[in-house]
């Protein structure tokens, strides 16, 4: 009964977050619930899925984990002190970006911290990883480039006007939308800015890519795909009655 804030995709299942403080399992085959997940005490801000394993990262500060498949509940992930507003995975490491201004690492396994990133001066919203290299977008207007090997901050990329809302990685490249409406491109070994990519009228909520194809969804109600090495925008998809926060 409340908006979406958050989808995952893992094999079959589709994982939701809404504001209701639920998690909601979707078959994309039979296009049917599978079950709700409950136990935040506040608003499903960001989702996860790796192999079995379904996070979540709410308003109440912490990360909660579930099997995909029996629904059972596996733990609690506690250690911020501000909403959880995003969540990466890769393997069996999960990566956490919350309202107080750090990165965390977790094991999905033993789900203890891995470690700590801090050097943003704001709220983290937006995270992505590929292979070694995790992209986090916070507030400061910044997309910081981390290694997760070392844990070594690799870069600041700078040149938006307003907040970074969203982030995706695909390869080589590093792609950001933010509140001033447009999307920039990046590479994440050189670090070399790429490009910006403008046609939303509102804010760049939410990222999504696919090989060569990037999804974007805006506040200005639609959804645009393009092309990572044009920059061309193929396709603007429309319907929706409100802004899109989730793809």
């Amino acid at each position: 009964s409340d908006g979406i804030k958050a989808l995952a995709m893992s094999g079959d299942t589709l994982a939701s977050g809404p504001e209701d403080k639920t998690i909601k399992l979707w078959s994309l085959a039979s296009r049917e619930c599978l079950g709700t997940l409950t136990g935040h005490r506040d608003s499903v801000l960001s989702v996860a899925v790796s192999g079995d394993t379904s996070a979540s990262g709410s308003r109440d500060d912490t990360i909660k984990l579930w099997s995909l498949t029996s629904r059972e509940f596996l733990g609690t992930v506690t250690g911020h002190s501000a909403s959880v507003r995003s969540l990466a995975v890769s393997g069996n490491t999960l990566a956490s970006g919350s309202g107080d201004k750090t990165i965390k690492l977790w094991s999905l396994t033993t789900r203890a911290c891995l470690a700590t990133l801090a050097g943003h001066s704001d709220g983290i919203k937006a995270l992505a990883m590929s292979g070694d290299t995790l992209a986090s977008g916070p507030e400061d207007k910044t997309i910081k480039l981390w290694s997760l090997a070392s844990r070594e901050c690799l870069g600041t990329l700078t040149g938006h006007r307003d907040s970074v809302l969203s982030v995706a990685v695909s390869g080589d490249t590093s792609a950001s939308g933010s509140r001033d409406d447009t999307i920039k491109l990046w590479s994440l070994t050189s670090r070399e800015f790429l490009g910006t990519v403008t046609g939303h009228s509102a804010s760049v909520r939410s990222l999504a890519v696919s090989g060569n194809t990037l999804a974007s969804g805006s506040g200005d109600k639609t959804i645009k795909l393009w092309s990572l090495t044009t920059r061309a925008c193929l396709a603007t998809l429309a319907g929706h009655s409100d802004g899109i926060k989730a793809l």
